[in-house]
């Protein structure tokens, strides 16, 4: 299991398709609030990165409001496009761990 703790090492870990990325702490947290994207496909990502009004596409399309901080985020993970790359080759789980901080699991789908 690859652990992650920055956008870069998710994306780096994710095009040298590792079997499973784990994020703990903070990272993970951030990472929990674009969990709902899961079942994003490519014409919408390409449409919310398109887009000059991301918060009312982001909404128009999925029904979700995120803040500004999880679209800078969601920027830093490669955009939409991105997301769509990752959610695409791994399915993620969401849970805590003993001390009470979230932890994300990323397992490659097969």
């Amino acid at each position: 299991m690859t652990p992650v703790e920055k956008p870069s090492a998710l994306n780096r870990a994710r095009k040298k398709k590792a079997a499973a990325i784990k994020a703990e702490g903070e990272f993970a947290r951030q990472l929990k609030s674009i969990l709902v994207f899961q079942e994003i496909d490519k014409q919408s990502a390409d449409k919310m990165d398109n887009s000059f009004r991301p918060k009312k596409t982001i909404y128009a399309l999925t029904g979700e409001r995120l803040k500004m901080k999880d679209i800078a985020f969601v920027i830093k993970l490669k955009g939409f496009t991105g997301l769509y790359r990752l959610f695409s080759a791994y399915h993620a789980d969401c849970h805590t761990n003993e001390r009470g901080e979230p932890v994300v699991v990323f397992q490659r789908r097969s």
